[in-house]
């Protein structure tokens, strides 16, 4: 059964964590600590979606390594964010999923991982101080930060 489980869930999960860690052998190695604690936990789980409650686990794994491993946080206060760029809302029409995902994975650490956790799993500011350690206002501005440059990355696309 462990076996069926992890073949269902592989591809899936292990996107999940890189999200959150750019290095792919990094990811491979929290992805599998992260499948151990699945498996030691399943008497645990209560009902509800599986996938739910494992892709949380990848999710909380993938952000304990974060925290271990991030030494110098680079965080930009909100009132230093303060630029806009204008898009055409036809330039998203006009790129894949893939460069989508290309371009939230080239954003800086702390946005990309404050980004994933909001815009992608859907975790209030609130929720993303506590597990990163940090303000909910610094999890603000690196999400405000995370926006602008990825407008300014579509808006360089349309030129």
């Amino acid at each position: 059964m462990q076996k069926a489980l992890y073949e269902r869930l592989n591809k899936k999960m292990l996107a999940v964590c890189c999200r959150y860690i750019s290095n792919r052998m990094e990811a491979e190695d929290v992805f599998h600590d992260a499948f151990i604690k699945v498996y030691k936990n399943l008497e645990t789980f209560r009902g509800g979606s599986l996938e739910g409650w494992v892709r949380r686990i990848m999710v909380n794994e993938s952000i304990n390594y974060y925290n271990r491993q991030i030494k110098n946080r680079h965080f930009e206060d909100i009132n230093d964010c303060q630029i806009e760029f204008a898009t055409d809302g036809d330039a998203l029409d006009d790129l894949s999923v893939k460069e989508i995902k290309g371009m939230i994975a080239r954003l800086p650490e702390g946005c990309r991982v404050v980004f994933n956790l909001f815009a992608i799993e859907g975790y209030e500011h609130e929720e993303i101080a506590k597990m990163l350690d940090i303000s909910s206002g610094t999890s603000r501005s690196q999400m405000h930060r995370a926006r602008m440059l990825l407008k300014q990355r579509i808006t360089q696309l349309q030129t």
